[in-house]
């Protein structure tokens, strides 16, 4: 419990984690090169960066979700294969969704 508070990057090496849902802030705070297990990393909850998706993009295969609230995590996903607008490219929603994008007005 102690290594998964105080050394996450250990204790993915130790369990060979392959996929991982963060926080932006979470992920910020690791280093792709000390978590060569990792295979796939999906970003939500919080507005995820140019810099953080040029850190891992090269390294995993990288997922950006949105969600309307704290209830619902994520209700539209878009894989990163490129460099993105951040703000922008919200992707596709989920099969039994459907997403209006509103301004203002």
């Amino acid at each position: 419990k102690d290594n998964l508070l105080n050394d996450l990057p250990r204790t993915i090496r130790k369990m060979r984690t392959t996929f991982a849902f963060f926080t932006p802030s979470t992920a910020s705070l690791l280093d792709p090169q000390d978590v060569p297990s990792m295979q796939q990393v999906v970003l939500g909850g919080e507005p995820v960066s140019q810099q953080l998706i040029e850190q891992w993009s090269s390294h995993v295969r990288l997922t950006i979700v949105c969600g309307p609230t704290e209830a619902m995590i994520a209700v539209v996903a878009r894989e990163v294969k490129d460099t993105i607008t951040p703000g922008m490219n919200l992707g596709h929603p989920f099969g039994s969704t459907r997403i209006f994008v509103m301004d203002e007005h």
